[in-house]
């Protein structure tokens, strides 16, 4: 996700359907959104009429064309050379998931899983995932230097359409992506996309100082409201990025963690709902015995940008010097692991283990 840096909830999509058997185990998505085209006022020369009676002249198949934009004011980004892929969106197999599979805690998800992936109808579905993945039309381009691009070859079907540029401000990575889904219709020769909204997030590496957790972000009518990773205190810190939502998902685990403080990591959870009285009262009743920082909400908040948290719920690992020992996408990964838990993961992170 994420997307939030505009995005509903978060950095996911159809076209990741072949990864989300894995991400279903984990229990950490909620609704994910989908970023889709927005009209454009300006753009190609050539007006839609023309195009068509071309297209259909040259007889390529459907041509895709868009645009993309930045509409982050803080970021400058070369909008040229970015590597997009406009891939068939097919039928996938789904996972078997057990009925039960909503009410089982994250560990038991996991054990799920590995006992799944080892068995006989385990291996068979990874087969039959590998094959629809491979049987997917794929289109390849890359934008100019106003951010325009176009596909040709197209045909009448369900697409996503996403792509992804690196880029590097005062030392830190950024990554600048997008995703549409693409629906193309029986008779279709030329479609514009329009403007193509990019969204921004941070790349966290491990070693990374990292940043101070920006709640809420300056405006013309309140101050930032910000906590400083030094106000966290001089010990090992585990961020929990939630919304009520998505926090039922691991409740259980962290609050484990909390209890058991494996090698005296402390807890710190960042709500991203936006402040209501309804929510304030939600997450009072919950009675959570760890440390909670109430942000301006997800679509407005700095810290979602700036921890790179692409779902919910998140993660983030901080020595007790206030640098990242596993970032989001590292923590989960090290979660799909062997026999490991949240509590393990977190151990073996701050000891340096593998």
């Amino acid at each position: 996700m994420r997307k939030t840096m505009k995005r509903v909830l978060l950095n996911c999509n159809e076209m990741g359907r072949r990864w989300l058997g894995q991400l279903a185990t984990r229990g950490l998505l909620a609704i994910l959104g989908v970023v889709l085209a927005l009209p454009m006022s300006t753009g190609f020369a050539q007006d839609e009429k023309t195009e068509q009676e071309a297209t259909e002249q040259e007889g390529n198949g459907v041509r895709v064309r868009g645009q993309l934009v930045n509409t982050e004011s803080n970021f400058k980004i070369d909008l040229a050379e970015f590597e997009m892929t406009l891939e068939e969106i097919g039928k996938a197999p789904e996972l078997p998931l057990p009925a039960n599979f909503e009410s089982l805690t994250v560990e038991q998800r996991q054990k799920w899983y590995q006992e799944f992936q080892a068995s006989d109808a385990g291996k068979r579905y990874q087969e039959e995932l590998a094959k629809a993945d491979a049987a997917r039309k794929k289109f390849t381009a890359k934008s100019d230097a106003e951010g325009k691009f176009v596909f040709e070859g197209a045909f009448p079907g369900n697409f996503g359409l996403f792509g992804q540029k690196e880029f590097v401000i005062d030392g830190r990575t950024f990554l600048a992506d997008f995703f549409a889904e693409v629906p193309v219709g029986d008779g279709v020769k030329f479609l514009d996309l329009g403007a193509m909204p990019l969204e921004i997030r941070r790349i966290l590496n491990v070693g990374d100082a990292a940043p101070d957790l920006v709640l809420q972000a300056k405006t013309e009518t309140q101050a930032a409201k910000t906590v400083t990773v030094k106000e966290l205190g001089a010990q090992p810190i585990l961020l929990c990025f939630f919304t009520l939502e998505s926090l039922p998902r691991i409740q259980a685990e962290v609050d484990a963690v909390f209890a058991e403080k494996p090698e005296q990591v402390q807890v710190v959870g960042v709500h991203l709902d936006t402040p209501t009285a309804e929510s304030t009262k939600q997450l009072a009743a919950l009675n959570l015995k760890w440390k909670v920082l109430s942000t301006s909400g997800l679509e407005s908040a700095p810290v979602v940008i700036d921890y790179g948290i692409l779902a919910l719920p998140g993660f983030c690992l901080l020595d007790a010097k206030g640098k990242v020992l596993m970032n989001d996408e590292g923590f989960y990964e090290a979660l799909n692991g062997e026999n490991e838990t949240m509590r393990t993961v977190i151990s073996k992170a701050i000891l340096g283990q593998k």
